[in-house]
């Protein structure tokens, strides 16, 4: 049995010493560079961009349905542009549904047909007018129902975030199909930029 083990032994310690002699003899010219350090391209931190807002956070998802739409499929991002307030016209909560009915059809008698019933959150059963980005529209609003009986109405201060809407690397074709939602979107700068490459 000492004599299986021993020879066994010294097969492998002589397998091992002759793969260890063939890869020392392998020329070192034959293998193959890993990597071209000529063919090596570094890339600028930063790129063409296109900056198009500011948007609100309800508006995002429909400006990308509408890129969609006009098959555009660019690389794009969506960042923090700047803080903003809004100013609500609003009636503040009633205590159930019955009591927001009984003023929807006072509104309604009265001719106004523009608000919207919360439906659920803290703000449930309260009735919605308008927002605005200016102080003066809602206190004209406001000034208007009041003068026709509406003594509940509002106004809140509401901070909201803008995001803008980032194209990478844009080219003419892109700012072609854009065209059609510029003037949809009237109001909002597409503004050419350089970004921190993604």
């Amino acid at each position: 049995m000492k004599l299986i083990f021993i020879s066994l032994l010294i097969v492998n310690i002589a397998v091992a010493v002759i793969i260890q002699i063939g890869s020392d003899n392998q020329p070192v010219g034959n293998a193959s560079p890993l990597v071209a350090p000529e063919k090596i391209v570094l890339l600028s931190k930063r790129v063409d961009c296109l900056n198009w807002g500011d948007f609100f956070k309800h508006e995002v998802q429909q400006v990308k349905n509408a890129l969609t739409d006009q098959d555009i499929n660019t690389q794009i991002n969506v960042k923090f542009s700047k803080d903003t307030v809004l100013y609500w016209v609003y009636i503040p909560p009633f205590q159930d549904q019955q009591a927001a009915d009984r003023e929807i059809n006072k509104l309604r008698n009265l001719g106004i047909v523009s608000f919207r019933v919360q439906e659920q959150g803290p703000w449930l059963n309260a009735i919605s007018f308008s927002m605005y980005h200016v102080r003066e529209e809602a206190q004209q609003l406001l000034r208007e129902l009041q003068a026709k009986g509406i003594s509940a109405a509002k106004i809140k201060e509401r901070n909201s975030q803008l995001q803008k809407i980032v194209f990478y690397e844009p080219n003419e074709t892109l700012e072609i199909k854009l065209q059609a939602l510029l003037e949809q979107y009237a109001d909002r700068e597409l503004i050419h930029a350089t970004c921190e490459r993604l």
